[in-house]
Parts: C-alpha cells; sequence; structure tokens
C-alpha cells in the first residue's frame, strides 16, 4: 500500500462513517485560529485499552493528515458534537515518511 492509497482508503472511511468536529489552535487560553467541519472517526476505549495515561471518557480521534490536522498540539482543543475536548496527545502516522492520519487521544 502506497501513502496516496492509505490517505484514499481513510478519506473514503471518513466520508461514510465519520462525524464533523471542529479544531481550534489555542495560546495562552484564547481560540487563535478555528476550523469548523472537519471529518473524523471519534470513539472512546475499550476497557482493556485503558492502560497508562488513558483514562475511562478519552477518546481517540481520527483526522486526514491535512494542514490543520497536521498543526495540533497538546495546548488545542477539538469540538465533539458541541462539547469541547483537550488533546492530550497528538501522533502522525508516517508511511514512507509521508503523514497518512493523525490519531488525537481527547479527554472532557
Amino acid at each position: 500500500m502506497t501513502p496516496a492509497h492509505a490517505i484514499a482508503k481513510l478519506t473514503r472511511q471518513l466520508t461514510r462513517h465519520g462525524q464533523h468536529v471542529d479544531l481550534r489552535k489555542m495560546s495562552g487560553g484564547a481560540i487563535t485560529s478555528e476550523t469548523k467541519g472537519v471529518r473524523a472517526f471519534v470513539r472512546g476505549y475499550k476497557p482493556e485499552e485503558l492502560v497508562g495515561q488513558i483514562q475511562q471518557g478519552d477518546r481517540n480521534v481520527v483526522l486526514l493528515p491535512d494542514v490543520p490536522a497536521l498543526a495540533l498540539r497538546k495546548t488545542d482543543k477539538i469540538v465533539v458534537l458541541g462539547a469541547v475536548t483537550n488533546i492530550e496527545s497528538a501522533e502522525i502516522v508516517l508511511m514512507d515518511d509521508k503523514p497518512v492520519r493523525v490519531n488525537l487521544r481527547v479527554r472532557g
């Protein structure tokens, strides 16, 4: 599988099964920019996944590797179904050194 194929496959899945979220870049407690209506896959963690710093109530958010998603950091926020959540961790998944998805762990 190539990086382009992986991104195309994720795009199809998010189109069919994803939901809209808003990405908020924050600085000093204030919103510096907001990207609305980004397609994402949001799910809770299974009980057996609650290890390390993952807590009950945390959620996993999967995003396409576009500019707004690649720029997200722990200080930023995601709005899911109107609820503001804090980004606890952000992981950029690479294939052949190219970003193919962004995995976030959010809380709140």
